[in-house]
């Protein structure tokens, strides 16, 4: 029998989804201004700035491809949610270091936002929600 969704599996899915749509969101407008000024003063290349631009993409279509199927209790979805926020922690971490100003504080609350969806997704009635499914 299945376990009835906690709310916290229901809060993991609201901010899935909506972590989704900001990192597809995010990377696109980082595209258009990989030339900008003030990462070149910063000493960051436009290449640098591309592929931090591309996995904010990917992580967040990957977020928005599996966000539904945290709620039916998939444990794929599970899985590559956490592979994906994983990464999406360690990209913001190096953000963090490399980048400098703004981009370091919105690095740093992606980050916390990343440890609170790990913490969300296994947590003990998460893990016996899934588990049941």
């Amino acid at each position: 029998m299945a376990t009835k969704r906690p709310f916290g599996v229901t809060l993991l899915m609201v901010l899935i989804f909506l972590m989704g749509i900001l990192a597809v969101i995010g990377g696109i407008l980082v595209l258009f201004t990989r030339n900008d000024q003030a990462y070149v003063d910063a000493g960051i290349s436009s290449g640098q700035v591309v592929i931090y631009a591309v996995v904010s993409i990917v992580i967040g279509v990957i977020y928005l491809a599996v966000a539904g199927g945290l709620g039916r209790g998939s444990s794929l979805a599970r899985f590559l949610v956490a592979l994906v926020t994983v990464l999406n922690l360690i990209a913001n971490v190096w953000v963090a270091i490399v980048f400098a100003g703004t981009a370091r504080w919105q690095a740093m609350f992606g980050a916390a936002i990343a440890v609170l969806i790990l913490v969300l997704l296994y947590n003990r009635s998460s893990n016996e929600f899934f588990r049941s499914n």
